[in-house]
């Protein structure tokens, strides 16, 4: 059976989140298939001769097949329009969700990758999402409201997508050991996907999440 591991990451180098930190987890793991959150357009841009990776995640990668044999694939292929998602300006008056999501910022700055990958993010992002709901509730925002809820089910779509596409190269091209590095926020949702595939898709990959 071939095994994919899921990285969280934070799109942004913030201390010790950074593409250095990355390249080791990837070094110590040995991937022969990289897959990129990213759509084909972006990861054509990205990674050809003159792209000029911005993300933690296209920054390390491109360091990392520079000296290792592995395919890479863009997955994030759900189409939509980034003016459909959330406004988190609507959040950005309340204290309590300052502090938290400040709190959230630390950690990555701080603990990086050891952070992002732990139960203790998790249980932040859960805080911070029981929050937005609150907030967003209480002060009877509708349109916002609609727009929060929108931007879910399209993030709901593209995780279903990604690992689809996963699976499809799997049929394609089979791989030993694949890597999906992919934004936190998409960690606990990924997890219950991937919980509810039918048994002939699950008999196909390992799915594990990277932890330390």
């Amino acid at each position: 059976m071939a095994r994919v591991t899921i990285i969280s990451s934070f799109h942004k180098e913030m201390g010790k989140c950074n593409s250095d930190e990355l390249i080791k987890i990837l070094d110590q793991l040995k991937p022969d298939v990289l897959f990129d959150e990213l759509d084909e357009k972006t990861f054509k841009e990205v990674f050809s001769w003159f792209g000029k990776p911005k993300t933690v995640e296209s920054l390390a990668v491109k360091k990392f097949i520079k000296k290792n044999k592995a395919r890479h694939y863009p997955v994030d292929t759900y189409n939509f329009s980034f003016d459909q998602l959330f406004s988190m300006s609507n959040l950005f008056n309340r204290r309590d969700y300052i502090h938290l999501l400040n709190i959230h910022l630390e950690n990555i700055s701080i603990k990086g990758f050891k952070y992002l990958n732990s139960d203790e993010v998790c249980k932040v992002l859960d805080q911070l999402h029981a929050l937005e709901g609150y907030i967003l509730d209480e002060n009877g925002l509708g349109r916002a409201i609609r727009e929060y809820y929108n931007e879910e089910e399209i993030h709901h779509k593209r995780e279903g997508v990604m690992i689809q596409n996963i699976l499809s190269i799997y049929d394609q091209k089979p791989f030993d050991h694949g890597v999906f590095i992919c934004g936190v926020q998409h960690r606990v949702p990924l997890l219950k996907k991937i919980e509810l595939l039918p048994i002939n898709q699950k008999d196909k990959i390992d799915w594990e999440f990277f932890t330390y």
